[in-house]
């Protein structure tokens, strides 16, 4: 019972290393290629559309102010 008990332990280990070595590998790249791919995104879309500088206030609005 002892050797499957350490044999279980040292399999649960090796799969929480792999489980971390995939998410650091992997998963942070691809959040950070994601986050470069979101601001290239917003940049085109600025550029495309223009400048503007926000909704404009009419006078009725002003009046709630």
């Amino acid at each position: 019972m002892d050797r499957a008990e350490m044999v279980l332990d040292d399999t649960m280990n090796r799969a929480q290393e792999t489980v971390a070595l995939v998410h650091s590998g992997i998963m942070k790249p691809l959040r950070e290629i994601q986050g470069v791919q979101a601001g290239v995104r917003a940049a085109l879309n600025f550029l495309v559309r223009g400048r503007h500088n926000g909704p404009v206030a009419t006078a009725d609005e002003e009046m709630f102010i």
